[in-house]
């Protein structure tokens, strides 16, 4: 209750109570000087912790890297860093803050969680992004031919790469160097501006986002089309949630079997507004739809659900989304989905596609696997106490519930390579993280208590949320960066990729010894690019894998064999998922040498480059059966 003091001290018996009432008003104004003096402390605090936390990573190296991954080898005060970012977080929560305070939050935790990845290792890490580069060069040089595989079937997003590397002057490697913590902090913005769909409690939507950028160990924000697709997603969702939003107004049905009266009313008054957001959302869908294939499949499935609960003003817009989907993949993608449909079952159960083929590999490997499912089943029961706890406070707003939940529906539906779990997962998490934060504004300080009961009661609730967003910090590191070993690349082994690329023939086929090579960066389409994790997937005994490679060479006498790139990466990737040791590995290359025409063209710390000529196969194959 709030104590007003009077004009003059005439209404008082004692006029010693004025001075009273005013000593009891001084802390008010106390905390009003300082607490800006406080949200500057932890500004401060948060940035010198991602900072403090990006120096501890940068620290680390591919060479020294185990098994599992980039957090046993981080140094103390990078879970220092962890720590303190969340108490600064927690320290802010419950009571009125700068509005500058929650962004220079966010930067800290970003530098922290997300910045590492630009700063292990000497290069851009994920090789998937190394091969968007070669796209958006290639289509850049005016390639567009839809039969070199899925890219340039769905090209959007590759010339809007190229243009703007070209407009801004920067590295194509340094923008996929930093396109991950670009993308991240893009993502924020657009979930910010969703949640703000759902409330106007700041303290919800930093928790939102917030469990959101702890929750996300799916690693999807590099250099990517899934990484424009998911920000245009979120993008078309705020925009339908909020202009295009409605309510429903009347009467709820009162016994079973009466139809609901209500009226559907638009949250938006103008007219002219909401038609233009409807026109600039189509605008939008059909840059989606020409980027990525999943996306739009997702965005329709959630604007459809939105209609259902009748909670979008206009119907036609899910309708819309999937017109422009079906026209797209009948006449610009038919060339590829005639040989790869994406409906359809899966070519293995759904459990075992996304879940238990997976969970292989060394023992550390599967330790990490392990942290994964676990951090997002407790994102996912975390939320689920925060539905259950929103439903009986008749906070019953379908929307989140809808948009948290039918991403799964895409499960048994989509054929999309065993990772439609993971991709679901990402579609659903900025609604399982607004439930999370809903749980968790319980914990919330009440920093009015005093030193009293109830401030060490307040104090408590600090601690406790402390300890559990640095628990969940602690994991989604584990969970990120547990490829580290062989996602992330030295200098060495990138030369070497830039000398493959100069000895192998034009229109040759170059072999690398697995997916996690830095390649296709320049010449995407003049060259054919194998792997010896997917020539040996039958069968990856040395003997067998060397027969594999010489065959292959022979059926490329045409263009004199093939060339051979085996790199640490290459070996790291096969140990750690389980498919060479490396004793084998060292047996196989041996056997590699030993075959007839072989030759070493180039070696480095980290490399070797081989030349296969083709050979008669009977020989070749003599000389295979004696390798050691």
């Amino acid at each position: 209750m709030t104590t007003s003091i009077p004009r003059t001290s005439a209404e008082f018996e004692h006029p010693d109570e004025v001075d009273r009432l005013v000593e009891a008003e001084r802390p008010d104004r106390t905390a009003a000087t300082l607490r800006p003096r406080l949200d500057l402390a932890l500004g401060v605090l948060a940035v010198a912790s991602g900072v403090v936390g990006l120096w501890a990573a940068n620290r680390t190296s591919p060479l020294t890297t185990p098994d599992g991954g980039l957090a046993p080898v981080l140094p103390p005060i990078y879970w220092v860093a962890a720590v303190t970012v969340n108490l600064a977080l927690v320290l802010s929560l419950g009571r009125r803050v700068s509005p500058l305070l929650h962004p220079t939050l966010v930067a800290g935790l970003v530098l922290l969680l997300y910045a590492p990845c630009a700063v292990v290792g000497d290069v851009p890490r994920n090789a998937v992004a190394w091969r968007h580069l070669g796209v958006a060069d290639a289509m850049a040089h005016g390639v567009f031919d839809p039969r070199i595989d899925v890219y340039f079937n769905w090209p959007g997003f590759f010339p809007a790469l190229a243009t703007f590397v070209h407009a801004s002057g920067l590295s194509p490697v340094a923008v996929a160097t930093w396109a991950p913590v670009a993308n991240v902090l893009l993502w924020s913005l657009a979930i910010v501006a969703v949640v703000r769909t759902l409330t106007d409690h700041r303290d919800t939507i930093m928790l939102t986002l917030w469990l959101f950028l702890l929750g996300n160990w799916i690693d999807q924000e590099y250099l990517s089309p899934q990484a424009l697709g998911f920000l245009l997603h979120l993008t078309v969702l705020a925009l339908a949630m909020g202009v295009l939003g409605a309510r429903v107004v009347g009467r709820r049905p009162r016994r079973r079997g009466e139809g609901w009266t209500g009226v559907r009313v638009p949250e938006h008054p103008d007219p002219r507004l909401r038609r233009l957001v409807f026109g600039l959302l189509l605008v939008v869908s059909v840059a989606l739809v020409a980027s990525h294939q999943l996306t739009p499949v997702v965005l329709t499935v959630s604007l459809t659900g939105l209609v259902v609960v009748r909670r979008c003003w206009t119907p036609l817009l899910p309708a819309a989304v999937a017109v422009v989907l079906v026209l797209w993949m009948l006449y610009p993608a038919s060339v590829y989905l005639v040989g790869h449909p994406i409906f359809g079952a899966q070519e293995a159960g759904v459990v075992q596609a996304n879940v238990t083929s997976r969970v292989v590999g060394s023992v550390a490997h599967r330790a990490i696997q392990g942290v994964r499912m676990e951090l997002t089943v407790a994102m996912w029961l975390l939320a689920a106490a925060g539905m259950l706890h929103a439903w009986r406070a008749h906070r019953r707003d379908p929307r989140p519930y809808v948009l948290a939940v039918v991403p799964f529906l895409m499960l048994p539906i989509l054929n999309y390579g065993g990772e439609m779990l993971l991709r679901v997962t990402l579609f659903s998490l900025p609604f399982v993280a607004y439930f999370g934060a809903l749980r968790l504004l319980d914990l919330l300080p009440r920093w009015s208590g005093g030193f009293g009961r109830r401030g060490a009661a307040s104090a408590s609730r600090a601690v406790m949320l402390v300890v559990l967003l640095s628990v969940l910090a602690v994991a989604s590191v584990t969970a990120r960066y547990g490829n580290a070993r062989f996602d992330t690349f030295t200098q060495d082994e990138v030369q070497a990729v830039d000398v493959l690329d100069r000895l192998a023939p034009p229109g040759g086929l170059v072999v690398a010894g697995a997916a996690s090579t830095p390649w296709a960066a320049e010449d995407y389409a003049t060259l054919t690019r194998r792997t010896v994790q997917s020539l040996c997937s039958a069968d990856f005994a040395p003997h067998a894998c060397a027969a594999a490679l010489r065959d292959l060479a022979y059926h490329e006498a045409d263009h004199g064999g093939l060339t051979l790139l085996l790199m640490r990466a290459n070996q790291a990737a096969l140990e750690v998922q389980g498919q060479m040791t490396r004793q084998r590995f060292a047996r196989f290359e041996r056997a590699v040498v030993q075959l007839p025409g072989t030759q070493l063209l180039y070696v480095n710390r980290d490399a070797r480059i081989y030349h296969l000529a083709p050979t008669t196969s009977s020989s070749a194959a003599a000389t295979t059966r004696t390798a050691p």
